[in-house]
This record gives C-alpha cells, structure tokens and sequence, in this order.
C-alpha cells in the first residue's frame, strides 16, 4: 500500500487542508492519508485548542471521504511532537508499505532546521505542495540533491486560507461556510470553541436545560442563523444569540413550559398556546429573565420564531427561517427551504409559513392569527417590491 501521512496542528481544519490531502491522495495514487493532529510541535508557540476538539474536527472533515483517516498518534504521545519519532510510529504499524509525508512548500522551505531531517528522509518520500511566492522547485532540487531523496511535487497550489482567519471568523460572528466543511462548523459551535465567552455562558447553560437533540438543534439554528445574517446584512452577532436561545424554553413536556409560563405571570393567552406554540414567547421570556438578554430585537425574535408577525424585521425573518432549515434537520422541507432561502428572504419565510399551515390543516389544528397576519405582511411587501 502507498500511506500518505499529513500532520498539522489543525486549529481548525480548513478546506484548504482537505483539498492538499484529496489532490495528493489522487495524484500520487494513494491508499491511505492519515491527517495527524499535532500534539505540541517544536515550531508551534501559544496557546492551542485542546487536542481532543482538534481530533474530533479532523474526524468529522474526513466524514465521506474516501482514504482520509484522522490519527491522534501525536496527541497520545507526552513531550514535543517531533515528526521523526512519528514516522518512526507508522513504520512500525506498516512496517512493508510506501510511505509519504505531505508537507507545504513554507514546510520545506524550513525542512533542513527539522530534528533529524536525515532520518526523516531514510523512511519516507517527500510530497510538497506549492504556494506562490516560494520557488517550490527549486528548495526541492536541493533537498533531493544533499539527501540524495527526491522530492516530488504536487501539481495544486495550496488555497489562501488560514486557521487564524477562520478563528477570527467565528470570534466575530462571520460567515464560515466557504472555510471549512459544514460538519466542522456544526461542531465549532457545539463546541463553543474560538467563540466570545459571553457566547460560551449561554451554550453552557442551555446545554443543562435542554434535552441533547433539541440542545443540537438550537447550535445549528445559531450557525445558520449567522450564516443567513452576514449573507442579508443583518447584526450577525445578534443572530447568533437569537438563534441559539430560540428554543431556550422548549421543555421536555407541554405541562412543564405551562408551570413556567404561570411562575412567569404570562398572560391566559398565551398560557392556552398549543404545545407547537407556546414555547417561543416562553422562550423570550425566559430569555430575559434567566439569561440575562435585554436585547429587545433578539427577544422579539425568539418570540415570534414559529408564528412570525405583523411588519417581521430582517432578524425576526432569519431566525424564523434559520429554525427551520438549519442543517441539523434532515425532513424534507427543510431541504427544500435551504434551495431558497439565499433567493430572497420574503420568498423563504413564505415558503415556511405556508409550509407549516399545511401542516397544522393536516393535524386538524388551528392556524394562529399572527401567522395570518405575518403572511399577508409578507405577500404585501413583496409586491411592493416587483
């Protein structure tokens, strides 16, 4: 068998990463690529994401793909990561296969100052992948020519893009979908890592009030929700936290949220809510009484996620549609609202709403007046705006 082995400290891993693993594994006909998070590197300085969050990113990256396999050889090993010793270790595991150490052009560059590059050499083939501005050719002529190991060449160059932007990114509540796999950016956030701790307290609390799917489905919804809010324009911050504590009261039984919303004095009205319904304006409640948001359009938000309402705001609009297609949902409607939802926003709320009126017919429930109301809102500015 032909290994590639491709290390890296993966705080987090990109698509710039998958794309150097895949173009090799295909050009150079290998069978297998173990990406190696790195456990504590001797070039690497500061602090790092713990190893465990890094791995599992890793893991969920190479989720579908074909001869890409994460290893945490490096994080179960104490003391510095030095790559001669984990070479050694693949060696030793394929001890009558082909191995390759898949590196970037600034890697070579550098390769010489590595501990015992010589040795590195007497056990693996060098794969460098290119980056403009370093004459990747010509560093590998030389390796070949003083280790007397040639050095081959990938024919991509790598993509300009960086851990530290995408942690910036997440930090400040920017898009991340053309950055990394949509697997990993589900996981950043269940995580909460790279995020503002203001962020984590919430994550964190909501973790322990809510049932582990409906705790997945609020992080999706606060993903997408970002996603939507930096693609219209919105305050993606806000969206963030909206979508998160959108669900924040959606407790595991209808008689539960009841007790909460009479030990919170809300109106008969809205007490006598169906099951589907009452949670959201029990959610905003809850919202700004036991997470502290005095936000008026995040709380207005979360209020009117399932039944939307007169003249929606642009975030009412995303975290209305966010609920309902973020990628943790996998029926049918919602596939079918994430074709529309970056075709105009009007047209994504419409197609849920009337989506969910359907639905309620289906059931023999009755359609909420505000739904009512927030639909016909809609149809008007959409019209206004042909």
């Amino acid at each position: 068998m032909r290994i590639g082995v491709f290390g890296g400290t993966f705080d987090p891993i990109h698509k710039a990463h998958m794309e150097v693993a895949e173009f090799a594994r295909d050009q150079f006909e290998l069978d297998l690529i173990y990406i190696v998070i790195a456990g504590d590197p001797p070039h690497k300085q500061g602090e790092r994401t713990p190893g465990e969050i890094r791995y599992e990113m890793v893991k969920r990256a190479c989720i579908g793909r074909k001869g890409l396999m994460a290893s945490d050889i490096e994080l179960k090993r104490e003391g510095k990561s030095y790559t001669v010793d984990t070479l050694k270790e693949f060696r030793r595991i394929h001890p009558s296969d082909e191995l390759f150490l898949i590196i970037g052009a600034d890697m070579l560059a550098s390769f010489e100052s590595w501990y015992k590059p010589d040795e590195i050499l007497q056990s693996v083939q060098l794969i460098a992948v290119g980056r403009m501005n370093i004459d990747t050719e010509a560093i590998a002529k030389h390796i070949g020519e003083k280790y007397g190991s040639k050095v081959l060449i990938s024919s991509m160059l790598e993509m300009d893009i960086s851990s530290t932007q995408i942690r910036d990114a997440v930090k400040n509540a920017r898009s991340i979908s053309g950055l990394v796999e949509q697997d990993v950016a589900i996981y950043i956030y269940e995580s909460g890592c790279y995020m503002e701790p203001e962020y984590n307290l919430y994550r964190q609390k909501l973790q322990k009030d809510l049932a582990p799917q409906r705790y997945l489905h609020s992080i999706g919804t606060s993903y997408y929700a970002v996603e939507l809010a930096c693609f219209y324009g919105a305050d993606s911050k806000k969206a963030r936290i909206a979508g998160l504590l959108h669900d924040c009261a959606k407790l595991p039984s209808y008689q539960a949220q009841i007790a909460l919303a009479i030990a919170y004095h809300m109106p008969d009205t809205v007490i006598a809510l169906a099951p589907a319904l009452l949670h959201a304006p029990l959610s905003g409640v809850r919202a700004k009484c036991e997470y502290d948001i005095d936000d008026v359009e995040i709380i207005n938000a979360i209020d009117c996620h399932t039944t939307g309402r007169e003249n929606m705001t642009l975030l009412d609009k995303i975290i209305f549609v966010a609920d309902k297609a973020e990628p943790v949902r996998e029926y049918e409607e919602a596939g079918e609202l994430r074709k529309l939802v970056f075709g105009g926003i009007d047209k994504a709320v419409l197609f849920a709403m009337d989506r969910s009126i359907e639905h309620a017919k289906s059931k023999g429930g009755k359609i909420d007046n505000r739904t009512q109301i927030a639909r016909e809102s809609i149809i008007k500015t959409m019209e206004e705006n042909q």
